[in-house]
């Protein structure tokens, strides 16, 4: 009887540390689509699960919400894609003592209920300081200075430079992009898939009949302040005529954009990003 509580209790124990895992990937990317695969190898890293745990997993995380299939008010369902954190995030520093500081700010944007991804902060930014402030005067100050791109090769840390921008434009009190700064996911997406799936999945937008996906989002950003962080553009430059397009539709939108390759494109504004 002893060894049977004790199993039930570890089995316990290990469903609420995987529970736990799943929601803190999910709140960590919150606002982004993060797809099954995604969160299967991040949650299992040396494991093999079958898609079921995580199905399973996600049904329980609901049920601790109170959340429903009509109902999703803290994680959504993407059809045969993944799911989104969408409920509102807060993140909190804990001060000496324990205590915890005021929440850090985040922008809502517009009036979607969305708000802006939180992208990974970087406690310890070693090297690329001057580029880093070069970049956030670029975007913030020079209005002629759209499309930014980070180009290198791989594993020269584009990404983590594009990210030490993005959170530094987000700690400064004031910045042109008060509808919110948003990452769109590009790993995923195949050379002929429409870049404007990802744009509008992480804007929270949800396609309407009527009209193309591209009117609908060049509607939504037309009169909004934002920054877009596109990372992994190198498999889609056939797609690039189409963020001269965005940004010609929505004067108040920037892109930030990482890319072993230049963007052929008029408007692109390029930084290279050599080895330290």
């Amino acid at each position: 009887m002893n060894k049977s509580c004790s199993g039930v209790s570890q089995t316990t124990g290990s469903i609420r540390i995987t529970l736990r895992n799943v929601l803190r990937y999910l709140v960590e990317h919150a606002g982004e689509l993060v797809s099954k695969e995604t969160l299967l190898e991040a949650v299992w890293t040396n494991s093999y699960v079958v898609e079921g745990v995580l199905t399973t997993s996600m049904s329980e995380l609901r049920k601790i919400f109170g959340d429903t299939a009509k109902n999703q008010r803290f994680i959504a369902t993407v059809y045969r894609r993944g799911y989104r954190f969408i409920a509102s995030v807060e993140e909190v520093s804990t001060a000496a003592g324990g205590a915890p500081e005021a929440p850090a700010r985040r922008r809502a944007a517009g009036n979607t209920g969305q708000v802006t991804r939180l992208f990974p902060q970087q406690r310890v930014f070693v090297g690329r300081k001057q580029e880093r402030r070069r970049l956030v005067k670029l975007l913030i100050k020079d209005r002629d200075c759209r499309i930014l791109t980070l180009v290198g090769p791989g594993g020269i840390g584009k990404t983590r430079l594009a990210l030490a921008v993005v959170n530094r434009i987000d700690e400064r009190d004031e910045h042109p992009f008060d509808d919110g700064l948003f990452a769109v996911a590009l790993q995923a997406l195949d050379s002929q898939d429409e870049i404007y799936t990802p744009i509008a999945d992480a804007l929270g937008l949800q396609s309407s009949g009527g009209s193309s996906l591209q009117e609908q989002i060049h509607e939504y950003l037309k009169d909004r302040k934002m920054l877009l962080f596109l990372d992994n553009f190198e498999h889609l430059m056939d797609q690039a005529p189409a963020l001269s397009e965005l940004i010609a539709a929505a004067p108040g939108v920037k892109l930030l954009v990482t890319s072993r390759e230049s963007l052929p494109i008029p408007e692109a504004w390029f930084h290279p990003v050599n080895g330290l």
